[in-house]
């Protein structure tokens, strides 16, 4: 227990954090509201936090994915007044967008490194490399949306307006 307690927290400090932060992130670009770089850490370090929780309490696997979106959208819905079920619609866009970035690494592993899941999660190393490039992608992510104009295309939007107005 106390090896996979040390485990949990070196992951949540070393990833579980910045990848947290940059959902949050991710999720609020998405929304089109302008970012409050405090409060936009302030839900990152939160819903990364209760993932911990429950990864710590070796609950069903994905229980903290399901206790992550919900907190998310709840923080964001809370902060940045929008409605709850648009902010839910995001915060599951945004981890859905993540977990396409996990699987494509994973079959890029399994198919180029010749390594499956296990492997990879027995050398520490690998498993931060991997998570970061994650992290890197939403970054990108989030990046390519906020610069773009694509997904304002065929809706009569001002600059500031989200899609939750």
């Amino acid at each position: 227990m106390i090896n996979n307690a040390a485990n949990e927290l070196f992951s949540f400090l070393i990833f579980g954090l910045p990848e947290g932060i940059v959902i949050a992130l991710l999720t609020i670009t998405l929304l089109r509201i302008k970012y409050k770089w405090s409060i936009v850490l302030f839900i990152g370090a939160l819903t990364a936090t209760v993932v911990l929780v429950f990864r710590l309490q070796l609950f069903i696997t994905g229980i903290h994915t399901a206790a992550a979106i919900i907190v998310m959208a709840l923080l964001v819905a809370h902060f940045f007044k929008i409605p709850k079920l648009t902010s839910m619609i995001a915060s599951v866009v945004g981890l859905l967008i993540l977990n396409i970035f996990e699987l494509f690494g994973f079959v890029v592993i399994k198919y180029v490194f010749a390594m499956d899941i296990n492997d990879l999660a027995q050398n520490m190393f690998y498993w931060v490399i991997f998570a970061w490039v994650k992290i890197i992608l939403v970054c990108l992510t989030v990046l390519v949306i906020s610069r773009t104009d694509w997904y304002l295309r065929g809706r009569n939007n001002s600059d500031n307006k989200s899609l939750s107005s």
